[in-house]
């Protein structure tokens, strides 16, 4: 690895031509290290290392750094729906935009996509005017903290919610747990970022404790749907309802993150079968059903509470 290439890495794989020439590369080593394929110029004035992620030259060459939903996946958050658009953030006094995908191709915001989060016409870009308010440390995507106020500012509640939920999230690894990615210091300073009825809607409903898109989904449509639920309920032999509603009807999602683990579906079938002996109801949907068919979940739960089975066991 040439000089050229080993210093584009130490400050994290994406800079601009001044930045490196301040770090005494000079332009003729930088065009022999795009000859010699060691970095890759994505537009003018601004290089890469290759196998960089995607959406980051993408970004990139837009002329601005991947944020809100585009970036969440990268910081290892969950999202409910995928980003039809390239969401890119930038300084509201930038100019000269590229095409995401051919940094030849120029392109001008339209008068109404000035203004944050507005979306450009004829295009598959999202731009969000807010990059010198933004942390700066990172060159090619926004920080865990903006990219989750960019979140709440942008999308629906419960999408922004699904995303907070995997961010507060304690990794259990074995009997060892691990650390969020956000603690409550982050937490307590988007809170001061977002509206208070931002707050409201998504920060306040927010729990550290669901694990999976379908259980965050679930959780917050029986709260609209005033019915109490307890994530993550601890339950005998060591085991944890996904969703406890009552004393004894335990909810469980099906089709995403442990319950997709090798091994996964024998244990949850033990665990069932050993949960019933004990005289809880338990009651299992897959994650398309919560998300594509609440109405049919619903309705099967308030069937069996009307019954009494969140109050008496099996």
């Amino acid at each position: 690895m040439t000089n050229v290439a080993s210093g584009l890495r130490r400050i994290g794989g994406v800079a601009s031509t001044s930045e490196l020439r301040r770090r005494g590369i000079t332009k003729r080593m930088l065009a022999e290290a795009v000859f010699g394929g060691e970095i890759v110029r994505q537009r003018i004035g601004h290089y890469c290392l290759p196998g960089t992620a995607e959406l980051i030259v993408e970004a990139l060459r837009v002329g601005g750094r991947v944020c809100c939903v585009s970036a969440a996946p990268l910081h290892g958050l969950r999202v409910l729906h995928g980003a039809e658009r390239l969401h890119v953030s930038v300084d509201p006094h930038d100019s000269r935009f590229r095409s995401r995908v051919d940094p030849r191709v120029q392109f001008e915001p339209t008068a109404t996509a000035l203004r944050p989060g507005a979306r450009e016409r004829g295009t598959r870009i999202h731009l969000h005017w807010d990059s010198p308010r933004l942390d700066q440390s990172s060159r090619h995507i926004v920080s865990i903290e903006d990219c989750v106020v960019q979140l709440i500012r942008c999308l629906p509640p419960i999408d922004a919610i699904c995303a907070l939920d995997s961010a507060l999230e304690i990794p259990r690894i074995g009997r060892e747990t691990g650390l969020p990615l956000l603690d409550g210091a982050g937490l307590t300073r988007i809170r001061a970022r977002v509206s208070r009825e931002q707050a409201a809607m998504v920060v306040d409903r927010s729990c550290g404790l669901s694990q999976a898109v379908g259980e965050s989904v679930a959780r917050c449509n029986f709260e609209d749907a005033g019915i109490p639920s307890q994530p993550q309920a601890p339950l005998p032999g060591g085991f944890f309802a996904d969703l406890l509603i009552g004393r004894w009807l335990v909810f469980e999602c099906l089709g995403e993150g442990v319950h997709t683990a090798p091994g996964a579906f024998d244990r949850d079938h033990a665990r069932t079968a050993w949960l019933q002996t004990q005289g809880f109801h338990v009651v299992q949907f897959s994650h398309h059903q919560i998300l594509g068919d609440w109405p049919m979940v619903l309705g099967t739960m308030q069937l069996l509470m009307r019954r009494g089975q969140h109050t008496h066991p099996f």
